[in-house]
């Protein structure tokens, strides 16, 4: 932990315009796996680590946060290259197994006993990686709203969800430009979001977090691992998998697909909820995750 003198230093190289826009914890930054990420710390306990999704950053999870932090320990992390972190358009890619290392990295780092950590959509096969590479790091995991197309258990959906997630990132990517990627972002959100979707009709928050990780696209875009049933049959951690009953029918099938090679695990769908249940249904996850913490042994 590096403490408030380099946290100062992480915003005062983000957007002037963009650097108000921060969750009202302290922001903290921490060295590991050769990169400095920000996070936000607060309350006492057991450990949780909150991962968020493609295109946002840590303040994704300020609703949650700050009811889940009266019983926990909760941080709340910017994935590598996400808001306010470093980044230059001539950066390496960061996917799904990066993602898995620098999360392994930073706990290691903050020297956490156990963490359960928590993935939403995009970092949900990113947090299932980091439990089959170091499942004795951990106490638990949660996967949000995961996405992840190849546990869709019919095939023919299976294919036809990969394929239009593949052509609407194929799209994007084809007009994307590091220095000027607003473009590319416009074309991405009709399918993310349904036909005519544009950054004015979205609630502020969120549009301020896609913009200011709009450069972060072909992370995004990261070729989904193919991670064998067999090896998440055989995985012993506690995990949660939770998702919305009105969210859109590949991610309900997916939560099923996941479950049927987990059978241990356990499933919940909050009524309503849809695919960004943290920000849409925050009361409801921290319900849910105040009993899942609950429920793991130390």
């Amino acid at each position: 932990m590096l403490g408030v003198r380099l946290a100062v230093a992480l915003l005062a190289g983000a957007p002037a315009a963009l650097a108000g826009q921060v969750d009202s914890a302290p922001l903290h930054a921490v060295l590991a796996n050769g990169y400095r990420f920000a996070y936000t710390d607060r309350g006492a306990g057991r450990p949780v680590v909150l991962v968020h999704g493609a295109l946002t950053d840590y303040r994704f999870w300020a609703p949650v946060a700050t009811s889940l932090a009266d019983s926990f320990r909760v941080i709340t992390l910017s994935r590598r290259y996400h808001y306010p972190n470093p980044w230059r358009p001539d950066d390496p890619p960061s996917g799904f197994e990066t993602t898995a290392a620098d999360l392994a990295a930073v706990i290691r780092a903050l020297q956490l006993e156990h963490p359960v950590v928590v993935g939403h959509s995009w970092a949900s096969l990113a947090v299932l990686q980091l439990a089959l590479r170091e499942p004795g790091r951990l106490g638990g995991i949660v996967l949000v709203n995961p996405v992840a197309d190849s546990f869709i258990p019919e095939p023919a959906q299976r294919q036809a969800v990969s394929a239009a997630r593949a052509a609407g990132y194929r799209d994007a990517l084809a007009r994307f430009d590091p220095q000027a990627p607003l473009p590319a972002l416009a074309r991405l959100l009709p399918a993310w979001f349904g036909p005519g979707a544009r950054l004015e009709s979205l609630e502020p928050g969120a549009r301020e977090r896609l913009i200011a990780n709009a450069h972060t696209l072909p992370t995004a875009a990261a070729a989904e691992p193919r991670i064998p049933p067999q090896a998440l049959e055989r995985l012993g951690l506690p995990v949660l998998l939770l998702g919305g009953e009105a969210a859109p029918a590949e991610e309900v099938e997916t939560v099923r697909g996941l479950a049927a090679v987990l059978p241990a695990a356990r499933r919940e769908l909050v009524p309503g909820g849809g695919r960004i249940l943290p920000r849409s249904h925050p009361g409801a996850v921290v319900s849910v995750l105040r009993e899942f913490m609950r429920s793991v042994a130390p």
